[in-house]
């Protein structure tokens, strides 16, 4: 269980790393966070690591936050080749409009080494703003290279 705000790139190697370990990642408050959730979240993340460590014989914990920070570093590596990327930032830019902006977010990991980032373009609304996914940008840390791919549409009928 986490509390309290982190920034997308670290909870999305959190996530990451969750899933190899098949450890499920709960937010369970935000920028506020009353000393009894954090006491229980504590509790149970106590509780976890003590299991993990008779299972795998380590210290479960310090080879979780280990992982968490070598992947946090190859995300940021990866976002380091999306921002430089010209494609990219064409792609960002033809999709951005008068009545519509347009991003790119990591979303997720496809194997290792590999990273998907999705180009959105967003409506601009008065209220709200709806976001659709236009494009994957495939990142390969291997070869420090991007694919982009159209997002193949579908409608209710498929």
């Amino acid at each position: 269980m986490t509390y309290g705000t982190t920034r997308l790139h670290y909870s999305k190697a959190m996530e990451f790393v969750g899933n190899e370990w098949n450890i499920e990642i709960y937010g369970v408050a935000g920028t506020t966070v009353e000393h009894r959730v954090k006491d229980s979240a504590d509790i149970k993340n106590a509780e976890l690591w003590k299991e993990l460590d008779q299972i795998k014989k380590t210290d479960s914990q310090k080879d979780f936050q280990n992982q968490v920070s070598a992947e946090m570093k190859n995300i940021m590596t990866a976002q380091k080749i999306v921002d430089s990327n010209k494609e990219i930032n064409k792609t960002i830019g033809k999709l951005k409009n008068s009545e519509s902006d347009s991003y790119a977010e990591l979303e997720f990991k496809k194997n290792k080494g590999v990273y998907v980032w999705i180009i959105y373009s967003t409506e601009k609304d008065k209220y709200f703003g709806t976001s659709v996914a236009e494009y994957n940008a495939n990142v390969d840390l291997k070869t420090k290279t991007i694919e982009i791919e159209r997002v193949k549409k579908t409608n209710g009928n498929n």
